[in-house]
């Protein structure tokens, strides 16, 4: 079994839910989707036939809801769902512009920290051709997505270190949240947040 939860300000019903998925999801059996509770918005619970389908679809997560952000996560029905923490998920992510001085395993754990938590990273991605380090984190979305920081430096200007999303649809431009856009945000200042496509404010 699998709690999930979707990080928007619209309502999902079950039924929406299992019809967006099951065109996303290939299992080797069938699922079912069930409301945990009417006052738990966007709280559900997924009940699979297969193990092997259970653990395969959280394994290749996170998944989407039209571009909004699903936290799925194994649910053992011995224990309560507020065991569970729906308010994070492991997300891919590109850290550009360190410096090869500053390139260390302590550095990019910092880093990552400052993002809410790392899982795990790579330094190996970090080449001429490939000039980021990948790094799981574990954000959570009831915070704004962290975009970076300014690194001090003693000779120059400081440098900007910037963070990139892997497979993030949709979030807000102004202050940086997943559930919901800039036309709905009340913050009056902009955040500076990219996605690997690009797009930044």
């Amino acid at each position: 079994m699998a709690a999930g939860r979707v990080i928007s300000q619209k309502f999902f019903s079950k039924n929406a839910v299992h019809r967006i998925l099951d065109r996303a999801w290939t299992t080797k059996a069938s699922w079912a989707i069930e409301e945990v509770d009417r006052s738990e918005r966007n709280v559900f619970r997924f009940i699979f036939n297969l193990k092997e389908d259970r653990k395969k679809i959280i394994d290749r997560g996170p998944w989407f809801l039209n571009k909004d952000l699903l936290i799925l996560k194994e649910w053992d029905p011995n224990y309560a769902l507020h065991s569970i923490s729906l308010n994070t998920t492991p997300i891919w992510a590109h850290i550009y512009g360190i410096p090869l001085a500053f390139m260390s395993r302590e550095n990019i754990w910092k880093i990552g920290e400052k993002a809410g938590g790392v899982l795990q990273f790579d330094l190996k991605e970090h080449t001429k051709w490939k000039p980021f380090v990948k790094a799981q984190l574990d954000i959570r979305v009831d915070n704004p997505l962290f975009p970076g920081f300014y690194l001090p430096m003693k000779k120059c200007s400081p440098i900007w270190i910037q963070v990139k999303y892997e497979r993030i649809q949709d979030f807000c431009f102004c202050c940086g949240r997943l559930e919901h856009d800039r036309a709905s945000c009340s913050e009056e200042l902009d955040t500076t947040v990219a996605s690997l496509d690009g797009s930044v404010v």
